[in-house]
């Protein structure tokens, strides 16, 4: 069933409408978007499963983008380790339901936005009434599967984010065709026209002195506008068939245009682009990444084996790895070493030992990854992630040696912070509360 909370009954009638754009509240994301984007955005419905601390940073940055819906599900209860890494949840809310304690909360967030919650077992055939789903720290990897193949039946579009210690992926399928309408948000160029011959193939001149080349390659799409005697090519668009200079290009048949005169105007069009995503199985076996640090061009690869065998390790025995016990870490890097020989054993460790915990900065940081991957979803602005990220902050690990000799060190039970002591150890816990 489902429970619906909105600010404001008039605000919610005009986001159930997704005519009604507030410039007051959404100028900045106007200026980046454009109206349009805006508003393919307002018309968007989108599904949430998970509400951690990761769950919830992607829920308030989705409502405040101004979707025409957010319906959040999560059958978990609030426990202790949410509260390091959860921002509207407090110990007042120990044993209730994730969704319950946070939904009011979510929907004073933006007024425009139809905050829903769906209660109970999330259907294979529910998640397909929404343009774009989210699947947030679910740890099985053949339910994740299940739920990619059905959205790609019917073409809903799917993102999937976990956060783990100080590890971190987004994996993105936006289906067989998915078009963007502005690879990069660039504003194209627009270059005074001087001369434009009258021919089969006709080369088109701009300003010289302007000292600006057009930047243009074949293939590319060009408008011309505001030209004196060649009144029929106005307001058309043309295929650049030859780059022939700096300052020149050939794009077709004019001859039955008319005659140039003077003046004009040449503009680039908005780069456009089909994309092709794999499924999720599909791109497990045959992955594509986007590059985070180009220092450690191999880390993507390294990242996707270590997290494929901590998942088949929790998906054997039912939970995470302990806390930096080195026997069970030790039996992933087995599973790893299964997969992949290549794959540093360090790396599968530093992901086994902190599996347990969760950091909230980290949350932060891939809750607005994997929203922007929302946005881009339901704008069509902006090309998306194809189809891995992975991340990592290793660095701020402490020493594992002497992590592996005092594994308790990293145990809190009942206090705010025992997700964030499950990575970092109760003495770096001491050192923050005494800054």
């Amino acid at each position: 069933f489902f429970s619906t909370v909105a600010a404001c009954p008039s605000a919610m009638a005009d986001a159930q409408d997704g005519s009604v754009l507030d410039e007051s509240l959404y100028s900045r994301q106007l200026y980046v978007l454009g109206a349009e984007a805006m508003q393919r955005m307002s018309r968007s419905d989108v599904l949430v499963v998970g509400l951690s601390g990761l769950g919830c940073e992607i829920a308030k940055n989705i409502i405040l983008s101004g979707v025409k819906s957010i319906t959040v599900s999560d059958s978990e209860d609030v426990t202790w380790a949410d509260l390091g890494t959860h921002f509207f949840v407090g110990a007042e809310d120990i044993g209730k339901n994730r969704v319950e304690c946070c939904l009011a909360k979510l929907a004073e967030l933006n007024p425009y936005v139809v905050c829903k919650q769906h209660a109970g077992r999330v259907d294979l055939q529910f998640v397909t009434t929404f343009h774009t789903v989210v699947m947030v720290d679910q740890g099985s990897v053949e339910g994740l599967m299940e739920m990619n193949a059905v959205c790609r039946q019917q073409g809903t579009h799917f993102i999937a984010v976990e956060s783990r210690g100080v590890f971190g992926y987004v994996f993105v399928d936006f289906g067989d065709q998915f078009h963007v309408v502005d690879v990069d948000g660039t504003e194209p160029a627009r270059h005074v026209i001087t001369d434009i011959t009258t021919s089969e193939a006709a080369e088109v001149t701009v300003d010289e002195e302007s000292g600006q080349a057009l930047g243009l390659a074949v293939g590319d799409v060009v408008q011309i506008d505001y030209v004196e005697g060649m009144a029929g090519i106005n307001g058309t668009q043309h295929t650049v068939l030859q780059v022939t200079g700096k300052h020149k290009i050939v794009i077709g048949d004019t001859r039955d245009m008319g005659q140039y005169v003077r003046g004009g105007y040449l503009s680039g069009t908005k780069k456009q682009e089909t994309m092709r995503f794999k499924s999720l199985g599909d791109s497990i076996q045959s992955p594509e990444f986007v590059v985070s640090d180009y220092a450690q061009m191999d880390r993507p690869g390294q990242l996707h084996v270590a997290w494929l065998a901590l998942h088949r390790w929790r998906s054997a025995h039912g939970r995470w790895p302990q806390s930096y016990n080195a026997a069970e870490a030790e039996e992933v890097v087995e599973l790893a070493r299964s997969l992949d020989l290549s794959v540093p054993s360090d790396v599968v460790r530093a992901l086994a030992y902190t599996a347990r915990g969760s950091l909230n900065p980290l949350c932060c940081f891939l809750g607005g990854i994997a929203a922007q991957e929302v946005l881009k979803s339901c704008s069509g602005k902006f090309r998306p992630i194809q189809q891995w990220f992975y991340f990592d902050a290793v660095e701020c690990l402490p020493s594992v040696s002497s992590a592996v000799a005092d594994p308790k060190q990293f145990t809190a039970e009942g206090v705010r912070y025992e997700s964030q002591i499950a990575v970092l150890g109760q003495q770096m816990q001491e050192t923050l509360k005494n800054l």
